[in-house]
C-alpha cells in the first residue's frame, strides 16, 4: 500500500479506472480487523494473526498522514459532490460511497 498504491492513487487521479481499482482495492486493504475477525481472538496463533493485522492497520494509517493523499482525496469528492443529482452516474455514487469507507477505514484504526 505505501509504495505502490499511495504513489498511483496520488499520480494518475485522473486516469478513472486505475483510480477506482486503487480505491476498491485499498478499502479492502484497510478493513477494521475486528470485522474481519468478529472480535478478538482468545487462541494464540489467530491472536498473533490478529495483533499483525493490526500493526498493518497502524502502518497504513500513518502512511496516509500525508496532505498529498488527503489532498487527492478531498478533492476528488469535492468535485464528485459538485455534480448534480441528475448529473452524476452510479459510478460516481459508488466512489463517493467508497472513498468515504476508506477515510472510515483509516480513522477506525
Amino acid at each position: 500500500l505505501q509504495r505502490d498504491l499511495l504513489p498511483i492513487l496520488t499520480q494518475h487521479r485522473q486516469d478513472k479506472p486505475l483510480f477506482d481499482a486503487v480505491i476498491r482495492l485499498m478499502v479492502n486493504l484497510t478493513q477494521p480487523a475486528l470485522l474481519c475477525f468478529g472480535s478478538v481472538p482468545k487462541e494464540p496463533s489467530f491472536r498473533h494473526h490478529f495483533l499483525q493485522v493490526l500493526a498493518y492497520l497502524q502502518a497504513y494509517k500513518e502512511a496516509f498522514a500525508s496532505e498529498k493523499v488527503f489532498g487527492v482525496l478531498s478533492e476528488t469528492l469535492y468535485e464528485l459532490l459538485q455534480l448534480g443529482w441528475e448529473e452524476r452516474q452510479e459510478e460516481d455514487n459508488l466512489l463517493i460511497e467508497r472513498i468515504l469507507l476508506l477515510v472510515r477505514n483509516i480513522l477506525h484504526v
